[in-house]
């Protein structure tokens, strides 16, 4: 997605993963609070679960709940299917899981730069190292789902 989304844009892109654990966000005592709630609830449907979140919250203004469609969403399997995602440009497995940077260049379109450690090593992965035609992210039309 951030592949796409920079050469379309031409933008750089860099995102950087927290540290599992390693932050408190706001939203975490709001999810708790959420759990807390539904424990021992039965709920059948997602309406049932918008009904809960916008009840949960007792005091002050009631928690909004954005409803996303399932016509919201971009389906992106197919792009990534005729693109690399299994190993670097030095042919060794890339751990996603263990990945905390990853950036992109619109001058370089199909190559992703990603690191292990915030201050380590950079690594370089060609998307387009599979066998057949590459893909030309900028005129790629990507489908809705369906």
């Amino acid at each position: 997605m951030c592949l796409l989304l920079s050469a379309k844009s031409e933008i750089k892109i860099c995102h950087t993963f927290l540290e599992p654990g390693d932050a408190y966000m706001e939203v975490d005592s709001m999810h708790a609070l959420i759990e807390k709630k539904a424990r021992r609830r039965e709920f059948f449907d997602t309406d049932a679960w918008v009904n809960h979140i916008r009840a949960v919250k007792v005091n002050g203004a009631k928690y909004e709940v954005n409803v996303v469609e399932q016509d919201h969403f971009l389906d992106f399997k197919r792009l990534v299917a005729l693109q690399n995602w299994d190993t670097d440009t030095t042919h060794c497995r890339v751990k996603w899981s263990k990945v905390r940077q990853v950036r992109v260049d619109p001058q370089q379109s199909n190559v992703v730069f990603f690191r292990y450690e915030y201050r380590g090593e950079e690594f370089t992965m060609n998307t387009n190292s599979r066998r057949g035609r590459p893909v030309s992210l900028k005129s790629y039309k990507l489908l809705e789902k369906s």
